[in-house]
């Protein structure tokens, strides 16, 4: 580290970004032993690992976008009709859980999407 905190390698690569994955406990502990093994950081194991390997696409990926799609199109047709409801009470009510439910499916989705979260 330089004077100013600065690891060597990160003023020289100026380019890399910080980025987070979501993994279990087991399998950051799998990750780590295996970089480890390797004799890599954990960010360059991933790399020789990812630029060596065929990625195979989910079978359910279109399926399950599919579904999604149209379960936010239902959503969008509750959410016009609250207008017609007569309470507002009622209608911030519905609100609130329609956007709880929002908030829901995108956690599920995040596998297919990427992880807004990026939540890969």
């Amino acid at each position: 580290m330089d004077e100013t905190g600065t690891r060597e390698a990160d003023a020289h690569d100026e380019k890399r970004k910080r980025w987070e994955i979501h993994v279990t406990a087991a399998e950051r502990a799998f990750i780590t032993e295996a970089a480890h093994r390797a004799k890599l950081t954990i960010g360059a194991y991933v790399i020789a690992l990812a630029s060596k390997s065929q990625i195979l696409v989910r079978s359910d990926w279109e399926t399950g976008v599919d579904r999604l799609t149209e379960v936010s199109r239902l959503l969008g047709d509750l959410s016009r009709n609250l207008d017609a409801m007569p309470d507002a009470l009622d209608r911030l009510e519905m609100t609130a859980q329609l956007l709880s439910i929002e908030r829901q499916i995108e956690r599920l989705a995040a596998p297919w999407l990427g992880g807004a979260d990026d939540g890969c």
